[in-house]
């Protein structure tokens, strides 16, 4: 699908009850945006941050590309949360279980990786780079499940941006909203006023492609 008008509001969920799982949905993830989708949609879930180090992945991520880069990404940490599920569990946590892994990147228009800023100059580099341009964010997904199935895929979204300007872009980075966040730019926030189209799920450029998540838990809960 594509837009050139769009409005976080009107993607909403509609009034759906709350989902019944015969698992714990555990999320390998601290980021609230991921956290405020599972809950916009009434999924219940609980949350176990990843320790997995994605610095041990990092030197691949031009060689595989943006979808394998973010599978494999996603794939570790929620392997990771797995794999101490049964040495230390989670609290609350009691018979089958299922972990979600995630990791977003932005792929900018000449094919450069783009994750998390280190520096405010690389926040701005990364905006140059996307100003007046088509780029792709890509969203890897795993689900790891207690009685060993797993699907791990990765998700593109197309967002255009329009031509940026110098200050605007320092008055951005100076907010600091770009700091924690894949190619230097929330959708969801002030960065919004930066997009001129999309084509492909808005919610994959939040964090997480929320559709196929939840039908891929409901597929779940449905076989057993």
């Amino acid at each position: 699908n594509s837009s050139s008008c769009w409005s976080p509001r009107a993607l909403a969920a509609p009034n759906l009850s709350q989902m019944r799982l015969p698992f714990t949905l555990v999320l390998a993830s601290q980021s609230p945006r991921r956290s405020s989708l599972l809950s916009q949609a009434k999924v219940p879930f609980t949350v176990k941050v990843s320790a997995f180090d994605e610095a041990v992945i990092r030197s691949q991520k031009q060689s595989l590309g943006p979808s394998a880069y973010v599978s494999l990404s996603a794939k570790s940490k929620a392997s990771d949360v797995c794999g101490s599920m049964g040495a230390e569990g989670v609290e609350g946590v009691e018979g089958p279980w299922v972990v979600l892994g995630c990791d977003t990147v932005v792929a900018s228009p000449s094919g450069d990786i783009l994750e998390k800023p280190v520096t405010e100059d690389e926040a701005k580099a990364h905006l140059r780079m996307l100003s007046g341009a088509t780029h792709k964010v890509f969203t890897g997904v795993s689900l790891m499940t207690s009685w060993g199935e797993e699907r791990t895929w990765a998700q593109a979204t197309d967002v255009t941006f329009r031509e940026l300007g110098e200050a605007e872009i320092s008055d951005y980075v100076a907010s600091g909203e770009p700091m924690d966040k894949a190619g230097s730019y929330g959708i969801q926030g002030a960065g919004g006023v930066f997009v001129e189209e999309i084509r492909g799920c808005y919610n994959n450029v939040v964090g997480m492609p929320l559709t196929k998540v939840y039908e891929e838990v409901k597929r779940l809960a449905e076989s057993l």
